[in-house]
């Protein structure tokens, strides 16, 4: 059960995020966290900033490159828990930032 809790913790945490406070926070602001992610569709690993006070499921990529990634669904131990209407079965870029987690999402890379 505990483990259960800390992925939804973490899935808390990376809903709390907007892409226009990300955008304007630097990642060493007190308020703002970096993690990374393995993705697959060849992009490999990210890394990415977030403001955890915020309410949107967009992140920062701060690294390699810049661009952002914008959740549409995300899976704890194998079990749907949010989908963003309208992209069911869509073939979105799949990133985990651990074990048990998986997000499926937009990419957008700048560079």
């Amino acid at each position: 059960m505990g483990r259960r809790l800390a992925v939804a913790a973490l899935v808390a945490a990376v809903f709390a995020f907007s892409i226009v406070g990300i955008a304007a926070a630097a990642p060493d602001n007190k308020n703002s966290q970096t993690f990374v992610m393995v993705c697959d569709h060849g992009v490999g690993s990210i890394t990415v900033a977030t403001i955890e006070q915020n309410n949107a499921g967009g992140l920062n990529i701060i690294g390699p490159g810049h661009g952002t990634y914008e959740i549409k669904r995300a899976v704890i131990d194998g079990q749907l828990v949010y989908e963003n209407p309208g992209h069911a079965g869509r073939d979105l870029v799949t990133c985990s930032p651990g074990p048990g987690v998986i997000f499926g999402g937009i990419l957008n890379l700048t560079g």
